[in-house]
């Protein structure tokens, strides 16, 4: 085991795992059976972390009856039962981040969401509020204890890259 994933603590602080496996971790977690897929889809991926073998099944549909068929409002949903409580919570994450969003809107918020999480999971602390991402992504603060923790950033960022790269698919709604 690594130094940097043992869950040693100072006195009167709460272990690694306690910080990492917290009671938002946990509740964003429990989310997931409402964060399902859609069916009918009209766009999925489905992709698998190879370390873990978490999997994340992400599905969009634009709203029906929709007189902007360019950009429309989408309707997403993400599947992450067969995936690790850190997995599980950064899906519920996204889903809440990317609910409601035009298709466009959709895309720029999840690049600043995905940006601001490598950048937390990089340094333990939240990026500056310069452009606004802190505002836009709160939730993402709880995965900071995991930046001690290098094997479970993949897990964390398994459901943004999936939704990441499903939108950027979509070329004509």
């Amino acid at each position: 085991m690594s130094q940097d994933s043992r869950p040693v603590a100072a006195p009167g602080e709460p272990a690694l795992a306690e910080r990492l496996y917290s009671d938002q971790i946990k509740a964003y977690a429990a989310r997931g059976d409402q964060d399902a897929s859609l069916e009918p889809a009209a766009w999925r991926l489905l992709k698998r972390n190879p370390t873990c073998g978490s999997q994340v099944l992400f599905t969009a549909r634009p709203l029906a009856g929709q007189a902007r068929l360019d950009n429309p409002e989408i309707e997403l949903g993400c599947d992450a039962r067969r995936a690790c409580l850190l997995t599980q919570a950064a899906t519920s994450a996204l889903v809440e981040g990317l609910q409601g969003l035009r298709l466009e809107e959709a895309r720029a918020k999840l690049a600043s969401g995905q940006q601001r999480l490598q950048e937390l999971l990089a340094s333990g602390q939240a990026p500056s509020d310069a452009n606004g991402t802190a505002q836009d992504w709160p939730q993402l603060a709880m995965f900071a204890p995991a930046a001690r923790v290098r094997a479970r950033h993949s897990s964390i960022m398994l459901p943004f890259l999936t939704a990441s790269q499903a939108l950027a698919e979509i070329t004509d709604a």
